[in-house]
């Protein structure tokens, strides 16, 4: 009997999810500012962890929204959740 493996689906959404970010442009440093922000961290937190100002982040997640075709970090949040990987 196979054991379920929730952790390599987990690893497999991870590489198809980096793979659809690069594709619709996101840079390394905005996945970065991504990943910070999934984890709820404010702007302040974010640029303290990435040693660049809050005014950067907000840059980024601007160009992040657009990229991706949302208007919020709540909307960032659903897409990321929905699993369908479509913008």
């Amino acid at each position: 009997m196979a054991l379920a493996n929730p952790g390599g689906r987990r690893k497999v959404e991870i590489v198809q999810w980096v793979e659809h970010l690069q594709k619709k442009g996101v840079t390394p440093r905005q996945m970065e500012v991504i990943h910070e922000a999934l984890k709820g961290l404010s702007e302040k937190d974010i640029a303290a962890r990435l040693s660049i100002s809050p005014t950067t982040v907000n840059t980024h997640l601007k160009n992040i929204y657009r990229k991706l075709g949302v208007n919020s970090r709540l909307q960032l949040f659903a897409k990321m959740n929905d699993g369908n990987h479509r913008f």
